[in-house]
């Protein structure tokens, strides 16, 4: 198999988790080599904001280095390594060859015993909103804080998000909860999720959950100036299926509007 075959096998398996990597409204430093300090660049950003856990990463030699090893039974992220190689062709002229290879890398966190510290992320001060607290704390629902991903796991029915002083402001962080309680709320109507990275069922959840996320926000009052310029990732998807089906946002809506009735009824 092509190297870029298993990145892209790779890439459905994660997108499947509803991760979107270019939807980031946190603050998050860059992934780097936990040695060198120095940060992936190009498709790996892509590749570890996908598969990845931890902001820092290590080859297994890398980890014996630090005097620890990757714990039994962890699983790699493939990185990839391009350049652009001198050569000649078979007329004995000059060429570029382009050089493809990968190699894999395990996060921190998949390490044990590592002489290692990282590095101290910049925070802001995080200020609750009392309105937007009171709707997510009637959900009784369990979120994991941490980490830089903001995700719906239906396998085990969690919200996970980063630490809510990782956000760019408050407005993005309730923005981005409310989207996943959105998500959240399928399983209340039996509603098993497409796992599929750009099929029609999984870009109609999307529309669902940005207009409940939208629902929420205006129904807690607060600023969402500047805050949908995350969706136009999505937004672009949309617009081609928008046109072959005029009552998908209809459809989308009304399932919407049933989630938000369902998360707000519980504050009452």
């Amino acid at each position: 198999m092509k190297v870029n075959e298993i990145i892209t096998q790779k890439f459905i398996k994660a997108l499947s988790e509803n991760v979107v990597p270019w939807n980031r409204p946190w603050a998050s430093v860059g992934f780097a080599n936990a040695i060198s300090k120095r940060c992936y660049t190009g498709v790996n950003v892509l590749i570890l904001s996908l598969l990845g856990k931890d902001t820092f990463y290590l080859t297994y030699k890398q980890a014996k280095e630090l005097g620890g090893m990757v714990k039994r039974g962890e699983k790699g992220t493939p990185i990839c390594f391009y350049k652009m190689l001198d050569g000649v062709d078979d007329n004995g002229q000059k060429k570029t060859i382009p050089f493809l290879r990968y190699y894999t890398v395990f996060g921190v966190s998949q390490c044990e015993g590592l002489k290692w510290k990282a590095p101290e992320k910049e925070t802001r001060e995080f200020k609750p909103i009392e309105v937007c607290e009171k709707l997510v704390n009637a959900q009784n629902a369990e979120i994991e804080f941490g980490g830089d991903r903001a995700c719906y796991i239906p396998s085990s029915h969690i919200v996970r998000i980063p630490k809510p002083e990782n956000f760019k402001s408050e407005e993005y962080y309730y923005g981005t909860l409310f989207h996943e309680l959105i998500h959240r709320e399928a399983k209340e109507f039996g509603t098993v999720l497409d796992s599929t990275f750009g099929s029609d069922p999984y870009a109609k959840e999307e529309l669902v959950a940005e207009i409940g996320a939208a629902f929420l926000i205006n129904h807690c009052g607060i600023d969402v100036s500047g805050l949908w310029d995350n969706s136009k990732a999505y937004f672009q998807n949309w617009i081609s299926k928008l046109n072959k089906d005029p009552q998908l946002i209809i459809s989308a809506a009304s399932k919407a509007q049933k989630r938000f009735d369902n998360i707000v009824g519980r504050t009452k």
